[in-house]
């Protein structure tokens, strides 16, 4: 259950005829286009006011919430769509790793999120270790879902990758055996921009206010239970990098949580990647905020929104 409350004096009349914030999502589900658009905007509304949303037993600052989920904005990815995605995504969590760990994806407080960037003119392609297993990496795009040619082998990511490709215009690139796509990465790119708030929604939340458009955001390397051996992981988030750099980019961008100790085995050790900073995330159901970031090498702490896209 959620309020509103100001932050300088409860007693205080809220302005907004509200009695609980998270109603408004559940809204965005039923409710006609034109009321879908009064909700985002009281929200946006909500963030930029002193007034504090109480979640439970947590009171955050309104001005540093974000939705997680955006989907009501684009009206060719059905509502019926995303909550089967998410469905398959929490039932498959449950069967590979118990209910605790899907419900740390869901609710979770001031987990630590490292924030890395890679130099791609390091990046060496390494094909021979995923030809030795008979891997190989694509690249995704709208014909390649709709050919029928190749199946998922996690079906949820196959849901994923149309909601990454229908709603976000994100690129990916699936790691695939024969015809089956057993991993699969996505990443964002922009025109050099100003405007912090054209970013993606993860670099907003890091506190990034310019873009350039040589620079890449990746994000959500997945790999198959099942084949996370024989350094399959590392390998193809390096290829995808090469391909990356292939097309012009010159430095990717990305983060990892840093209590997931084989993203960090795979992007630190073996790929090298730099810590920017670390970032402490909090996520309660769709609401997420952030805490203070803190500079690599224990300097002096700064919010993120100090965080500028270095050239």
């Amino acid at each position: 259950m959620c309020s509103l409350m100001n932050s300088d004096s409860q007693n205080h009349a809220s302005p907004f005829p509200l009695q609980c914030v998270g109603i408004v999502r559940l809204q965005f589900s039923l409710c006609p286009t034109n009321v879908q658009k009064t909700c985002s905007a009281v929200f946006q509304l909500l963030r930029s006011t002193s007034h504090t949303v109480c979640l439970g037993f947590l009171s955050v600052p309104a001005s540093r919430l974000l939705y997680v989920e955006e989907f009501w904005r684009r009206q060719d990815v059905p509502m019926l769509n995303v909550l089967k995605m998410r469905s398959a995504q929490l039932i498959d969590a449950v069967r590979t790793n118990g209910w605790s760990s899907a419900l740390k994806q869901v609710a979770f407080f001031r987990r630590a999120a490292i924030v890395v960037e890679k130099d791609l003119s390091e990046v060496v392609e390494r094909p021979e270790q995923l030809a030795n297993v008979k891997l190989k990496v694509l690249e995704i795009d709208g014909d390649m879902l709709s050919s029928g040619a190749y199946h998922f082998a996690v079906p949820n990511r196959h849901l994923k990758a149309l909601h990454y490709l229908q709603k976000h215009k994100y690129g990916g690139f699936a790691l695939a055996r024969d015809n089956v796509i057993v991993g699969d990465q996505w990443y964002w790119v922009s025109e050099t921009t100003n405007d912090p708030s054209s970013l993606q929604i993860d670099l907003r939340l890091f506190g990034f206010k310019t873009w350039q458009a040589s620079h890449v955001y990746t994000f959500d390397i997945f790999v198959a239970p099942g084949e996370r051996k024989q350094g399959v992981s590392a390998a193809f988030q390096n290829n995808g990098m090469f391909s990356l750099r292939s097309k012009g980019y010159t430095k990717a961008y990305g983060y990892y949580f840093a209590d997931n100790i084989p993203a960090f085995w795979c992007t630190r050790i073996t790929n090298k990647w730099k810590e920017l900073r670390t970032v402490k995330i909090s996520r309660l159901l769709m609401f997420t905020w952030v805490d203070q970031a803190r500079k690599q090498g224990g300097r002096e702490s700064v919010r993120p929104a100090s965080l500028k896209n270095a050239s």
